[in-house]
């Protein structure tokens, strides 16, 4: 099973989110293998009184083991319901330098 299909089944078994994106973006790194860079946004009420570094710290807890076997670089944006609602601006990530 690939990273990126580990990932997704672990963020939506634990977080039951009401939106969920994952972006494999390793080809824009120069260094990175063919699942070494992410881009994922989720809305879920699971984030409800959490801060945004709490909301973080949850995500990387939840794929420690993903984070261990390739994954270099996790970007992303955790938003509830409410915040998606109200501000469901475009997520982006820059290129890698090396690239």
């Amino acid at each position: 099973m690939s990273l990126e299909h580990r990932i997704k089944e672990k963020i939506q078994e634990h977080l039951q989110p009401e939106f969920f994106e994952i972006v494999n973006e390793s080809s824009k790194h120069a260094h990175g293998s063919a699942e070494s860079h992410f881009k994922i946004l989720v809305v879920s009420k699971a984030f409800q009184g959490m801060n945004r570094i709490a909301r973080q710290r949850l995500i990387f807890n939840l794929l420690g083991e993903e984070m261990q076997q390739g994954v270099h670089a996790l970007a992303q944006k955790a938003l509830t319901p409410e915040e998606w609602n109200t501000n469901n601006s475009e997520f982006k990530t820059p290129d890698c330098k090396g690239n």
